[in-house]
């Protein structure tokens, strides 16, 4: 599949060029919610969303100095994790350095080594239809672990093994509700078992992260679907008891 290249703001042109030659990918729900929006298409003709998020082999400081050379804005957002807002015409885009989470003390605060390749950043992703990328020169959506399949076929899953993805990160438990609810879709099997395992884990995440979520999933179009995973899987028992 592909993404037609006019549909490319020139700022995130322009970041990919200052951030070169090293090549710098579109990643992101902005992949995800443009092929949602036209999924039985072979060319993207239309964006869905403005969050352009970009990913590049560059450390942050490197990052930053580049930006700061070419007269941009940058800040360091979430520098610890790679992160970093370059701000262009009263617009902010995010560049995070490839990265892969080594380390989650509590399922909750990961600690991040940085990754030397596109493969190594998108394989300890949450799901398949968010592990996706795009080739800002040619277009081409990079989809390694069948998201768009995924996508087409209305399903939730893992990238890998769910038990290992759910315990890196407990929020990912109601996120997997709250994407299906968005996909109008189900989770599948192995998923659904894994939550069914760990979800008591879930009153470990902050309220704030799960408000978040809940506030998310109320403004899709029938959010009684995420409701309704979120009590099959008992998560529902532990965010709502009442």
């Amino acid at each position: 599949m592909l993404f037609n290249l006019s549909a490319i703001p020139e700022p995130v042109i322009r970041l990919c060029e200052i951030l070169g030659p090293q090549k710098t990918y579109v990643v992101g729900g902005i992949i995800r919610d443009s092929i949602l929006a036209e999924p039985s298409v072979e060319s993207i003709q239309n964006v869905v969303g403005n969050d352009w998020d970009l990913a590049t082999p560059l450390h942050p400081k490197e990052v930053m100095s580049r930006l700061r050379s070419a007269r941009i804005t940058a800040v360091p957002i979430g520098i610890e994790h790679g992160t970093v807002a370059a701000v262009m015409d009263g617009t902010q885009y995010e560049i995070t350095t490839f990265r892969y989470d080594i380390e989650y003390l509590d399922g909750r605060h990961p600690t991040v080594r940085f990754a030397d390749t596109l493969e190594e950043d998108l394989q300890p992703r949450d799901f398949t239809v968010n592990a996706l990328a795009m080739d800002v020169e040619s277009g081409i959506i990079i989809d390694l672990f069948d998201g768009i399949r995924d996508m087409t076929t209305k399903i939730i899953r893992t990238v890998g093994d769910p038990e290992t993805r759910f315990q890196e990160d407990y929020l990912r438990m109601l996120r997997a509700a709250r994407f299906a609810a968005k996909l109008k879709g189900e989770i599948e099997a192995e998923t659904f078992a894994a939550i069914l395992r760990n979800a008591h884990l879930i009153h470990r995440v902050s309220p704030e992260r799960i408000r978040d979520e809940i506030v998310k999933m109320l403004s899709y179009p029938t959010p009684s679907h995420g409701f309704r995973l979120m009590h099959q899987t008992g998560l529902l028992r532990y965010i709502l008891p009442e």
